[in-house]
């Protein structure tokens, strides 16, 4: 029987081996992990003997030996399994959105390959990286407005002429308007093509605050600077006329008397006396002016005249025939009415 010394026991998943030896013919077990691998180890003229083994876990394991005539515990250190790599990720999409300055959006997408273990796959770029043309389309910018106020012919109506800029890809302009100092509830006013447009019939006393912005279908620009157009103020009303005061209450009075007439201005005897005629003037009165009392009692002998305001008052008589005839005026006679 030849022994055969410096067996070697070499762990195929493993970083090294462990040299054992025995000394007779038999089988040999190798107990690693619960696992058994049986070798026959036959008389042979070579000085070593490989078992090949190889654990379906890493780590260090302790495994066992076992001879015909020994047992020979043994530590053997066994490298990681080998890492098993997923299968490759699917290619990835995403929604892009524009740079600043610009509205809109474009799809890229990135695709994975293989590197080592065991990162075993990594992703590529975002293709493509910048937007296609025409993806993005370049912000409607704020125009520059400007203000100023007309008075208008009509009285205390005005208006307000505005312009702005051009906005580079703007159909039309928006025009917002609110009314009083610092306001910022702005509302539409009107929307126009053109680059100018005037306010008009707006009433004095306000101060009216305007914005402008530039449309293109939806896409709506950013405002414009805040302009304010103040209206004068009208001037007051005129004060009504004032009317004159009132005359001083016209409670005088005059009481008049006579003696009537007897004979007519040829001698004769007066026989058809009808009445009298009171002539009644102010010194307020024009020349000639004054009113007529007509008395047609030709008994009487006094009147009394009421109703005088404050002034200077003259009376003179007249009589009257029954054929309508008047007589000469009588002397005058006045009296003075506080």
């Amino acid at each position: 029987m030849r022994l055969i010394a410096g067996l070697v026991l070499l762990v195929s998943a493993g970083i090294s081996a462990a040299p054992v030896s025995y000394t007779t013919k038999g089988r040999i077990v190798l107990s690693c992990g619960g696992v058994e691998i049986s070798q026959h180890i036959v008389e042979t003229e070579a000085n070593e003997r490989v078992v090949n083994y190889a654990l379906a876990n890493g780590g260090k394991a302790s495994c066992v030996l076992k001879y015909p005539d020994k047992v020979v515990v043994i530590d053997i250190p066994v490298a990681p399994a080998a890492p098993v790599c997923p299968a490759k990720p699917a290619d990835e999409t995403q929604t892009a959105q524009c740079p600043a300055g610009s509205t809109g959006s474009w799809s890229q997408t990135r695709t994975y390959s293989s590197v080592a273990a065991p990162a075993c796959w990594t992703a590529g770029e975002w293709i493509p990286a910048t937007a296609p043309a025409g993806a993005c389309v370049a912000d409607l910018t704020a125009p520059v407005l400007s203000a100023t106020r007309v008075d208008g012919a009509v009285a205390g109506r005005h208006s307000a002429n505005l312009s702005w800029s051009a906005v580079q890809g703007a159909a039309t302009y928006e025009i917002e308007r609110c009314t009083a100092a610092g306001c910022t509830r702005f509302a539409p006013l009107a929307t126009v093509a053109a680059l100018a447009y005037a306010n008009t019939g707006l009433p004095g006393g306000f101060t009216w605050r305007y914005r402008v912005r530039a449309i293109d279908g939806a896409r709506q620009g950013q405002f414009s600077n805040v302009v304010d157009v103040t209206t004068p103020a009208p001037p007051p009303p005129e004060p009504p006329d004032v009317p004159p005061p009132p005359p001083p209450p016209a409670n005088g009075s005059a009481t008049l008397k006579w003696t009537p007439p007897s004979h007519n201005n040829d001698g004769s005897a007066l026989t058809n006396l009808a009445g009298y005629k009171l002539y009644v003037s102010n010194d307020a009165d024009p020349p000639g002016g004054g009113s007529v009392i007509e008395i047609a009692n030709p008994s009487a002998t006094s009147y009394v005249v009421e109703g005088l305001s404050a002034g200077t008052w003259t009376f003179r008589m007249t009589s009257l025939s029954a054929s309508g005839a008047e007589s000469l005026s009588s002397n005058s006679a006045t009296k003075v009415v506080q």
